[in-house]
């Protein structure tokens, strides 16, 4: 039933026109100062989960609707170490198909350091924040198939902080620890999707926009020829398939090249932000990746 709703709702989703901003040159153009006004007090979950008043905490998190944006989401500070005040921020909006099914993806920054809400707001989220300040819908946004965790990721990132420079992580022992610590209060605080599926991006999908000049597909493409990896001999015997969307498409999406669960995907029109610059090709991209639908293309 999943799989048959899954194929119904992307097809309708990638069928749907709509424009798309386009150029990466456009994420830096000044932007006037959005009004002031008061934003409240943080909201840490932690001590509603320690107090056994888990519903209480979920209520509070809830975020109100924006004007004219009818999308549910959650948001709040989770404590991580309580002898420095350390506390990783969250923004989770479940999947608008079906969320009782939906994987849950956690998104994580590049950097280390990259604030995660680069990519809800610039990359894959539902919304997009205007010149102007204001909020308009996505299309394409990857909220629509999967439940996305965005994670201020490590502490001191974006909208996470603590209270002592020792609160910092120094190694990557330091940053699983704080993360984990989160993840399992997430789902304490949200237990209906704690046995669905589970990805952390890009932990067995590599993807590189064609026209990448920070990261280049080439130099990615070589450097899995030359490593000595699990699935290396398995890769290198690969072949380099083509990758179009839907039979009809008179564009190549990008290509592919598999062995078994990993996947080197270069999407053809994409730079370094590639959701951003190749939305529907992204879009397309991560769910057929996490609802292993292969590659071959839809017909339409």
């Amino acid at each position: 039933m999943v799989g048959a709703m899954w194929k119904v709702i992307v097809s309708l989703v990638l069928l749907m026109p709509g424009p798309c901003d386009g150029l990466f040159r456009s994420l830096y153009r000044s932007v006037s100062m959005p009004p002031k006004g008061d934003s409240g007090q943080p909201l840490f979950l932690t001590p509603y989960i320690e107090a056994g008043k888990i519903q209480k905490g979920r209520e509070l998190s809830l975020v109100g609707p924006f004007p004219g944006l009818n999308m549910k989401s959650y948001a709040g500070f989770l404590t991580v170490n309580k002898t420095y005040n350390s506390n990783l921020f969250f923004w989770f909006f479940p999947a608008q198909i079906q969320p009782e099914d939906a994987p849950v993806v956690l998104w994580l920054q590049g950097g280390p350091g990259g604030s995660s809400m680069f990519g809800l707001f610039v990359e894959h989220g539902p919304y997009v924040v205007t010149s102007n300040m204001t909020l308009r819908d996505r299309d394409f946004p990857w909220t629509t198939t999967l439940s996305m965790l965005y994670i201020d990721n490590p502490v001191g990132t974006g909208f996470s902080f603590t209270d002592d420079t020792h609160g910092y992580a120094v190694n990557e022992d330091d940053v699983a620890r704080d993360l984990y610590s989160a993840l399992i209060q997430f789902f304490q605080i949200f237990p209906e999707y704690k046995n669905n599926d589970f990805y952390v991006t890009g932990e067995v999908l590599i993807y590189n926009g064609q026209l990448d000049i920070i990261v280049a597909a080439a130099l990615t493409e070589r450097s899995l020829m030359g490593m000595d990896w699990k699935g290396s001999q398995e890769y290198k015997k690969a072949e380099k398939k083509v990758w179009k969307i839907f039979k009809s498409d008179s564009e190549v999406a990008g290509y592919i090249r598999q062995a078994g669960d990993f996947h080197q995907v270069i999407i053809r029109g994409g730079g370094h932000i590639l959701p951003y610059d190749q939305p529907l090709r992204a879009f397309d991209m991560i769910n057929r990746f996490i609802y292993g639908k292969g590659w071959d293309p839809y017909v339409g």
